[in-house]
């Protein structure tokens, strides 16, 4: 027993010791945020490009946050604040789900990819899915909300270029495979990323990312929030059933062309603007409110949509590594002579984008590189040249002595 109570207090010391280092260093990262201070480095140009164009940055801790920010004049001010929160993001994903025709066309056997020996994961390949649509909004605010599922018309067909995989846990004590499965494709060709519900006048208006690999229909849809909750009752592999629940009164607004993989839907001045690809072209697409087209452009390369951002009636996307900025009223796309800065930086190491502004004739583009997560690089650009680079250093605010656990939200433009 005496062994046992020492034990315990060795314990409860060493608990009390980490949460006061964990004090310690809290304070230490408030006191040292509170005095430093966060200059933008110019680096090219002269900042002066950046007036009337407020950002922030933010670096979090567990229990404190700081805001960095640069005003109308330039000038550097931070705050702290509460901690931040993971900020969400508005997506739309597939869930693939059996219907009366969706049949297994190989037998159970183990995954290439196992994850946990003591539970071995198996899969089969089948025929076909049915697909509901996940969707999710988030509001400029950071305001999170689950929308629940939309039943589309659109089935995903299996063949020798696209596998779908149905996947379970083998569990001992069981009659084998677990009855809890997943069903996803082994390579989905969509473009989900840059898909999200938009938020316009009351309504959401969503268009599933469909691909020609799928067969039946797709449309675009308009929805209004529920005041009960609906739930789905979908069949499992074992002829059980799970609920999916649809928070949205949805209506189909327009059909459209089913040859065609659908990447991202935005509003502008009461319009539609769609963005799609087939063979080796991207179609953007005007529809009024009612979904009646207006019209079509099209951009000749085969290439890929790897940014999205949006400003009033601007949209700034990059394609065929190009950023390009559509005028949604004029339905006219100019692109930039000097897109490669946007690629790769000096030393030849690849950036991550976060955002990208088109203002007053210039672009604004907010990027890090993957290992140096905690230095921001702004950019400010015309469509011949580049007029300013700028990088902001949010590393040195931890101290050389403690290593702190932060994360580092990156440089946002106040639209």
């Amino acid at each position: 027993m005496e062994k046992e109570a020492a034990k315990m207090r060795k314990t409860t010391t060493f608990m009390i010791v980490i949460a006061l280092i964990g004090v310690l260093c809290s304070s230490v990262f408030l006191f040292t945020a509170k005095h430093a201070r966060f200059p933008l480095k110019n680096e090219q140009g002269n900042r002066s490009v950046l007036k009337n164009i407020p950002f922030d940055s933010i670096v979090s801790l567990n229990d404190a946050s700081i805001l960095v920010s640069y005003d109308n004049d330039t000038q550097q001010h931070h705050e702290i604040k509460k901690s931040q929160k993971d900020p969400s993001r508005s997506s739309l994903n597939f869930t693939y789900v059996r219907d009366d025709d969706c049949k297994p066309i190989s037998d159970w056997q183990k995954a290439q990819e196992q994850y946990d020996a003591s539970t071995p994961l198996y899969e089969r390949k089948l025929n076909q899915a049915k697909l509901y649509l996940s969707a999710m909004y988030t509001d400029k605010n950071n305001n999170f909300k689950d929308l629940g599922f939309i039943q589309t018309e659109l089935i995903y067909k299996a063949d020798e270029q696209h596998i779908l995989k149905e996947q379970a846990y083998y569990e001992k004590g069981t009659n084998g495979i677990a009855s809890s499965s997943w069903i996803e494709p082994e390579n989905f060709e969509g473009s989900e990323e840059w898909s999200q519900p938009v938020y316009y006048h009351g309504y959401y208006y969503i268009l599933p990312p469909s691909t020609i690999s799928m067969s039946g229909y797709n449309y675009i849809y308009r929805a209004k929030e529920r005041e009960s909750v609906k739930q789905y009752a979908i069949p499992t592999q074992d002829q059980n059933y799970y609920s999916m629940d649809n928070r949205l009164d949805v209506e189909k607004l327009t059909k459209l062309r089913t040859n065609r993989n659908y990447l991202a839907l935005r509003i502008s001045s009461n319009h539609l603007i769609v963005f799609s690809q087939k063979d080796n072209q991207l179609y953007i697409t005007k529809y009024d409110d009612k979904g009646n087209q207006i019209k079509e452009i099209t951009i000749n390369n085969n290439s890929y949509l790897s940014a999205l951002y949006q400003n009033d009636e601007y949209i700034c996307f990059i394609y065929n590594n190009k950023l390009q900025v559509l005028n949604t009223d004029s339905m006219k796309v100019k692109a930039t002579e000097n897109s490669d800065i946007l690629s790769k930086d000096t030393d030849g190491n690849s950036v991550i984008i976060n955002e990208i502004l088109y203002k007053n004739g210039k672009i604004y583009v907010s990027m890090y590189k993957d290992a140096d997560y905690f230095i921001n690089t702004v950019i400010v650009m015309d469509f011949e040249k580049t007029l300013y680079i700028g990088t902001l250093d949010l590393l040195h605010v931890k101290t050389n002595a403690i290593e702190m656990p932060a994360i580092n939200y990156p440089v946002t433009f106040r639209r």
